[in-house]
């Protein structure tokens, strides 16, 4: 019986060893995620940034189709769709957190189905500037042919 017990507690203190060391190699993931996350954050704001103030504002999803007329717009729109095709590749690749991912892309996804994002997204395909990766490229007609939840922005 006490072999039995010993046994047991044995399991135990092995199973909580190795509950301790996953906890801890999920918890670095997520730190290694984060960090490697920020610099498209910050390119993210560098975009936002050479928006106008009245643009900044209403955000990609808050801009009307004819504002694919502004070429300034259309070159920020073009640095958008490039920097989501990096965190895709980057997260369908395992670099970033899939949690974390997730919360970029209904961004991106809010994005690229606003009715700006609808009407920029063809012109800016067409430039073949994307057909290289043809993963992102189906990804991001998919999110063009989406509605953005009420609450965009």
């Amino acid at each position: 019986m006490a072999t039995l017990v010993g046994l047991f507690l044995a399991i135990w203190s092995l199973r909580s060893q190795l509950k301790a060391q996953v906890d801890a190699m999920r918890e670095q993931r997520t730190l290694t995620s984060l960090t490697a996350m920020i610099p498209y954050a910050e390119k993210y704001e560098a975009i936002l940034e050479r928006l106008t103030p009245e643009q900044q504002r209403l955000g990609f999803w808050g801009l009307g189709a004819t504002a694919v007329n502004e070429p300034a717009l259309m070159l920020a729109f073009r640095r958008y769709a490039n920097l989501c095709s990096q965190e895709y590749y980057l997260a369908t690749n395992g670099v970033f957190d899939r949690k974390l991912w997730q919360v970029w892309e209904a961004e991106a996804q809010a994005v690229f189905g606003s009715e700006f994002g609808r009407a920029a997204w063809p012109e800016i395909k067409k430039g073949g500037h994307f057909s290289s990766h043809t993963e992102f490229e189906q990804r991001a007609d998919e999110w063009s042919r989406s509605r953005p939840p009420p609450n965009s922005g």
